[in-house]
């Protein structure tokens, strides 16, 4: 039976995939939001150390570069800074995008070739969007329940649509429990050097700074892994 957001159970992740941040927090990148006081960086030029995407030779694009001075993103990382990068202009984007972190740089391990689907993300794609300083919002245990109900099937959306509009779409989420638009196909993710099982760090969404979105469609989102052993990173696309 599916149910409302008054139901009474508690936050499920029987999605097939570990999270390495057990609380979640929405990013706020607008200027509504005071900024955290650490150096967390939504979109904007790429972070250096970056090569150029290895299959289409264009910049890859910067998603987001969090700040792990701060205590609320303490998993382990031996870097003091993890930066989310894709590249929507090609073939990348239809497979898992694999990339490690090193002192200064990072290097490319795997990723798609080919181009890119017809017609898609859109015309006149920018070589990167604008940048904004972001708070971290943490989610409420409502706001928790809810997702984890949605995503888990115990909610159908339309009850969202009052009271919890704001849940009906993709957001840019760090850790936690993350709405997805494909809840039944993303099993667990393994690290292409290790092969143990990497772990749920941030869910990027469509929107931006720009009207016309990261990607021009809001029910596409890519899940960002890591696996800290390694300093390896993968991002995933998934499209409702």
């Amino acid at each position: 039976k599916q149910l409302g957001p008054s139901a009474n159970f508690g936050v499920v992740n029987r999605m097939g995939f570990k999270n390495i941040l057990p609380k979640g927090y929405f990013v706020k990148y607008r200027v509504e939001f005071e900024p955290d006081s650490y150096a967390h960086v939504f979109c904007g030029p790429i972070t250096s150390g970056f090569p150029m995407c290895p299959n289409c030779n264009l910049p890859l694009l910067h998603i987001l570069t969090l700040d792990l001075s701060d205590k609320r993103l303490e998993f382990g990382w031996s870097h003091p800074t993890i930066s989310l990068v894709y590249c929507w202009r090609c073939g990348v984007a239809q497979h898992p995008f694999y990339y490690k972190q090193h002192s200064t740089s990072y290097s490319i391990v795997q990723y798609g070739l080919g181009p890119n689907t017809f017609d898609f993300p859109y015309d006149n794609y920018p070589v990167r969007f604008p940048a904004a300083k972001i708070a971290l919002q943490p989610l409420t245990e409502e706001e928790e329940r809810v997702i984890s109900g949605v995503t888990n099937a115990h909610i159908e959306k339309y009850w969202l649509l009052d009271k919890w509009y704001n849940l009906c779409e993709p957001r840019h989420q760090v850790g936690g429990f993350p709405y997805l638009v494909q809840a039944d196909v993303l099993d667990g993710v393994n690290c292409i050097q290790c092969r143990d099982e990497m772990e749920f760090v941030y869910c990027a969404a469509n929107d931006c700074l720009d009207e016309r979105g990261i990607c021009g469609y809001s029910w596409i989102q890519l899940m960002y892994f890591v696996c800290v052993k390694c300093s390896m990173i993968c991002a995933i696309q998934r499209c409702d």
